[in-house]
């Protein structure tokens, strides 16, 4: 199996290899013909259906847990879980190609949500939402109907004596790096760089990067001081966090999390979040030296806020009630590099960056605190590589096509500097000495392992093409410092896709979640369970198969 010859321009080859292994919305521009050819004017609409069923069974070590019985018994074997419909639509306008506006906005509903949870009939009265009816914030993401503006920035293009100069002001999405995957992505320099919404991600398959990147306010320019050396820098003007599944509902991830439930546990509500601040800063430089003949080079720095809670606090304001708190560090930076290159037809990257101040695992023996006491949690420094690479392929018995994507991550503790005694880790927290991985507590060190790759069919029937995209994630080696890789925690999907004229678009898919689960001894009044070791054990008991149609205009 041979690799194809592959042009220079690196990026035309992963965008081709991601699109076809990855699950995604294909939008067809609409040209509006303004009768001035210097005016153009672009108009862009996708709308998705997805349904989807439980087919897995529920097991009662998993849904015993009164952490997570809310979104075990939302839905029942062979019920559905999705039965949403999704739009997304793009407004472009360009004046002579060298200025213009760009405006995006998503809506939404789903049917198999309605305004009330379940619980575990055990465990009545334990529920995080106030008599299990969901709040307003999930009932406007899951049920809807509703909607929001995406983007929203003008842009213009400056020719600045011989050189270009490119400028953004306005609500979009901005990442640097390498990172093909999420979690590379958070590990890369682009950590934080933008929020995403992993419940939009969670909810909806084949929504894309531009419906669950969050952009954010702020200003970026590109310098491109010549064809081989450019310079960006960006500011943001504001703060938003990340969306999470929320819990209580299929997907959460626990039930008292994170800005739906009324109540982080019986009795505990939550209080108001220490969120993160505008004014992150940036800076990177783009070079392509004539001895690598075809290599990038990148380097970076970031100062930023994170967009993801990174510490769970139990607070007590002054002589009332205790309350949890959402806390998002403040104050962390990045510096980082990265090579890109063609190797043999393959694109071929790589990054490495150290994280300064970064938010660390914390135990949950922290102590309640109040106010003007610290609210940093724990903190340290840490490395992060990764590489990837992404091939096309020729033409074979099996195939017409075939696109295959494999990033490999890797996460080091450097040190922990702030609230050590605090650390999630065996040298540090009592309940980590024994069954560390289980129990979720962070190791020196943690790999992880993604992969995609897509066989393709094209006119297997008249104007259909068809491709069969298989998706495989896994926790190779222990529990990352900063949480996102979970020894064990994997995820596999696979999917037969149907594209029908480059409008429409079918895809049956099945999706399967396992990790390290076992009994250490804990109960509730329903019965014993299992501690799990992240996300992906805790879905073990919830694969999924989907459907979905999308249609382009």
């Amino acid at each position: 199996m041979k690799a194809i010859e592959q042009p220079r321009l690196r990026g035309a080859l992963i965008a081709a290899a991601i699109a076809a292994a990855l699950p995604a919305t294909r939008a067809l521009a609409f040209e509006m013909d303004t009768g001035n050819s210097d005016l153009n004017v672009r108009w862009d609409n996708s709308i998705r259906y997805n349904a989807g069923w439980r087919v897995a069974d529920r097991k009662s070590a998993l849904a015993n847990n009164n952490a997570n019985d809310q979104a075990e018994f939302l839905f029942d074997k062979g019920d559905m879980v999705n039965n949403r419909v999704d739009l997304l639509t793009e407004l472009d306008v360009a004046w002579k190609q060298k200025s213009g506006l760009r405006l995006s906005a998503a809506a939404w509903a789903d049917g198999a949500y309605g305004a009330s949870g379940e619980s575990h009939p055990r465990l009545a009265g334990r529920e995080t939402y106030t008599k299990n009816r969901f709040s307003g914030y999930t009932k406007r993401f899951y049920r809807g109907p509703d909607g929001e503006v995406l983007d929203a920035f003008l842009w213009g293009n400056l020719e600045l004596g011989g050189t270009e100069l490119a400028l953004k002001a306005g609500r979009h999405a901005s990442l640097w790096g390498e990172a093909v995957f999420p979690t590379a992505s958070a590990n890369s320099v682009a950590f934080a760089q933008a929020p995403s919404d992993g419940l939009k991600s969670a909810t909806s398959p084949g929504a894309n990067a531009k419906e669950t990147v969050l952009p954010l306010n702020q200003v970026t320019a590109t310098w491109q001081v010549d064809p081989n050396l450019s310079f960006s820098g960006l500011y943001t003007l504001e703060w938003r966090s990340s969306r999470l599944p929320e819990g209580g509902t299929f997907f959460g991830i626990s039930d008292g999390l994170l800005l739906g439930p009324d109540f982080i546990a019986p009795g505990i509500p939550w209080g108001d979040p220490r969120e993160g601040r505008q004014g992150d800063v940036g800076v990177n430089m783009r070079w392509r030296p004539a001895f690598l003949d075809e290599a990038s080079i990148g380097l970076y720095y970031r100062r930023f806020d994170d967009k993801g809670p990174s510490f769970i606090q139990m607070f007590r304001p002054g002589s009332g009630p205790l309350e949890a708190r959402a806390v998002y560090a403040r104050d962390i930076s990045v510096v980082g590099a990265s090579i890109a290159t063609i190797i043999g037809g393959h694109s071929v990257s790589a990054e490495v960056s150290h994280r300064n101040n970064t938010p660390l695992l914390a135990a949950a023996n922290f102590p309640v605190l109040r106010p003007g006491q610290d609210l940093d949690g724990v903190r340290g420094d840490t490395w992060h590589f990764l590489a990837n690479s992404t091939s096309l392929f020729n033409k074979t018995p099996l195939w017409d096509t075939a696109s295959l994507v494999v990033e490999l991550t890797y996460q080091r503790l450097d040190e922990v500097t702030k609230n050590k005694a605090f650390y999630k880790s065996k040298d540090h927290a009592v309940a980590c000495a024994s069954e560390e991985i289980v129990k979720g507590c962070a190791t020196k060190d943690a790999w992880h392992l993604a992969l995609a790759f897509t066989p393709t069919w094209q006119q297997a029937l008249p104007s259909i093409d068809l491709s069969m995209p298989v998706v495989f994630q896994t926790g190779l080696k222990g529990n990352a410092p900063t949480g996102g890789i979970t020894e064990g925690g994997s995820v596999f999907r696979i999917a037969l896709a149907a594209d029908f004229q480059l409008k429409h678009k079918f895809e049956l898919a099945y999706t399967n979640y396992w990790g390290k689960d076992k009994f250490l001894g804990a109960s509730s009044p329903a019965g014993r369970f299992n501690q799990t070791n992240g996300a992906m054990a805790t879905y073990e008991d919830r694969d999924v198969v989907t459907l979905t149609y999308a249609y382009s205009f």
